[in-house]
């Protein structure tokens, strides 16, 4: 899962080959559940005149017809003083409720049933907007902008609502100009890719060359897996891939590594606060594979007011120190954007 990457490369989380095939198969799934129901249906056909006949016994009598549920309701429609539809943040505060999109099975910042960073910043956001929060996640589509299309200004095909803003959004022009139908903005942490190692076995991280005869873990598909593929097989056999970062941080508290390269956030949330100090941290020093990457949200282009309501409330988020505290309640550092 990738937390920091360059424009027109994977920029969140997920491996997004695997989140495009498990999408597959829930389409497929759907598709034989409608045709199972139409064969049903069609099996039917013969008792459903009986079945719909009168239970006084009289032929030809039919039943008097079920009541249909009532359709979900759907966000009140308003309409502004000039006669056209009104703004999100007219819709936000009408349905009381900020739906925020974020990123599934992406801890820390988020994990179903669990929450995570993301969904405490989104709670702040919305309780200063004076409304309650829906938290709505969403697995990592095959670029960006499918998951702009999905969580804010379309749709996803499965059903899922579109949300009013939407966390972890990198904040670069490149993303922004490939992105018309939204507006990024709202910065309010910088992520960091750092090394981990185990303060026991290696006494101070000064580049890849400390790694010596030592063995390290990454995050496949992270930006320090593509550095190591960068490298032509040098460090492959002390090299280990694991499909989480959590994953590797387990593994060298169990001592089959000693270095661990991802993440700052991520990294830091699995250590779990390392009150005894053992293991320890520094830069990761790899050119473009190493660079820091702000954070912001993205809400639709032309939502004016909502996006100066949102920024407004991070701008008293960072003054506070509420990101502070949020990033801390998960064992992390906050980052302020820029460094």
């Amino acid at each position: 899962m990738n937390d920091c990457a360059t424009p027109g490369s994977r920029w969140i989380p997920g491996q997004r080959r695997s989140a495009a095939i498990a999408a597959l198969f829930a389409f497929l799934a759907l598709t034989f559940a409608a045709a199972q129901e139409v064969r049903a249906d069609d099996d039917d056909e013969a008792p459903a005149a009986a079945a719909n006949a009168d239970p006084s016994g009289k032929p030809g009598t039919p039943r008097a017809p079920k009541a249909e549920a009532a359709p979900a309701a759907a966000d009140p429609v308003l309409i502004g003083d000039d006669g056209t539809p009104a703004d999100a943040l007219a819709t936000v505060q009408a349905r009381h409720t900020l739906r925020v999109a974020v990123y599934r099975r992406f801890a820390p910042f988020h994990e179903d049933g669990q929450g995570g960073i993301d969904d405490d910043i989104a709670k702040e956001l919305a309780h200063r907007l004076g409304v309650q929060v829906a938290v709505q996640s969403y697995m990592a589509a095959d670029e960006m902008g499918d998951d702009f299309r999905n969580a804010i200004w379309k749709g996803h095909y499965m059903g899922m609502p579109v949300c009013d803003v939407m966390l972890h959004v990198p904040v670069d022009e490149a993303l922004s100009k490939a992105s018309p139908q939204v507006s990024i903005f709202g910065t309010y942490a910088s992520e960091q890719t750092v090394v981990g190692y185990d303060g026991e076995q290696l006494s101070d991280w000064k580049g890849m060359e400390s790694l010596g005869s030592l063995r390290a873990g990454v995050e496949t598909e992270s930006m320090p897996d593509l550095y190591m593929a960068s490298l032509g097989g040098q460090y492959r056999s002390q090299v280990e891939h694991f499909p989480d970062l959590a994953e590797a941080v387990k593994a060298m508290k169990q001592g089959q590594l000693q270095v661990v390269i991802g993440s700052r956030t991520k990294l830091e949330s699995a250590l779990g606060g390392n009150s005894d100090g053992r293991y320890r941290t520094a830069h990761f020093n790899a050119s473009v594979y190493g660079r820091a990457l702000d954070l912001g949200m993205a809400v639709r282009k032309g939502e004016v007011r909502l996006q100066t309501a949102l920024a407004e409330a991070v701008a008293a988020m960072r003054q506070d120190g509420s990101f502070q505290r949020i990033y801390a309640q998960h064992s992390a550092s906050w980052v302020a954007p820029g460094q």
